[in-house]
């Protein structure tokens, strides 16, 4: 019997671009920290085990969502040295995915149609990529004649990089499964580069070995919207937002100006209601059916029934 894959979340980024006392992991996307959306969409793809690796002393060990573990990083430098601190959480046979805390919106059918890849290709590792974006800046991928991934080419300083790599448009996106066992065989003999232990050198200690590296190619830009600084945290928002209102309207809800709209993930909201212009529903609000609620009313944490008209209002922790 196939055993079920493991998810790794790299949480132990404090994030001093953030420009804020509070950890990148635990900043609010839509009401509900990056962290558990990470999470979330680890379950969603099917696995049984998610374990966060933290950092002691950043305050995002004594907040890791329902659903998943923690396990500290108490030594090393980088991202290798992270996911080794997660080496007891390791099943040997299974497959281990690795995500990152602060790209929030990587889906959980995008990364469970990496999983079958990997396992179908036989891989002993396989990255997420797309050609979708820019490239610069990014990992481009290398791949030998029979399409394997031979290598990744860092192109962030371009100097003495070859015409022919740098006119790769595939680039690696961060998002990895593995064979268990051999994750840590590799990782334990990648050496410390300028005081860190990166993950991205597993791959090269693959290959030497003779071990098959695949990669998945995809055109969901969102799984590398990694979220650094405020700037970027907007961005990845209002695509969560509007991820939201869509799947909102698909379940029969009108939104007649959706993009004045303010929306929060764990907000419920029944059929036949509209949401008019300026709205805004946050916490744990729940809107019956055949509402109509706005324009311009605010509700945090609020019940409101069924065939309910809330114009211009500003409503908190109460029933309609």
């Amino acid at each position: 019997m196939p055993v079920a894959p493991t998810v790794l979340i790299m949480a132990a980024g404090h994030g001093t671009r953030m420009r804020s006392e509070l950890p990148k992991a635990l900043h609010p996307v839509c009401g509900r920290p990056m962290l558990e959306w990470v999470v979330r969409g680890a379950h969603d793809a099917g696995a049984t085990r998610v374990v966060c690796i933290t950092r002691p002393g950043e305050g995002v060990s004594e907040r890791v969502p329902d659903g998943a573990e923690m396990v500290e990083q108490v030594e090393g430098e980088g991202t290798g040295s992270a996911v080794l601190a997660a080496r007891a959480a390791i099943d040997p046979g299974a497959t281990v995915v690795v995500l990152s805390g602060d790209v929030p919106l990587v889906r959980g059918e995008l990364v469970a149609r990496l999983i079958d890849a990997h396992e179908r290709a036989g891989a002993l590792a396989t990255l997420l990529t797309t050609e979708e974006l820019d490239p610069a800046g990014y990992g481009r991928v290398v791949r030998g004649s029979d399409g394997a991934v031979e290598r990744i080419v860092e192109t962030k300083h371009t100097e003495g990089v070859p015409a022919e790599e740098l006119a790769i448009r595939e680039i690696n996106v961060g998002v990895y499964a593995f064979a268990g066992a051999e994750l840590v065989s590799a990782l334990d003999a990648v050496p410390i580069t300028a005081g860190e232990r990166y993950l991205t050198g597993v791959f090269p200690e693959i290959r030497a070995r003779g071990g098959a590296i695949a990669a998945h190619l995809t055109s969901d830009t969102s799984s590398a919207m990694g979220v650094n600084t405020r700037v970027d945290l907007m961005a990845v928002e209002a695509l969560a937002r509007q991820r939201l209102i869509e799947g909102h309207a698909l379940a029969g809800v009108a939104f007649p100006v959706p993009e004045s709209v303010h929306l929060d993930a764990d907000v419920e909201i029944g059929p036949d209601t509209v949401i008019g212009p300026g709205v805004t529903l946050t916490g744990a609000s729940r809107v019956g059916r055949g509402c109509r609620i706005g324009p311009h009313t605010t509700a945090d944490g609020v019940r409101i029934g069924d065939r309910a008209v809330v114009p211009h209002s500003y409503l908190t922790d109460c029933e309609v």
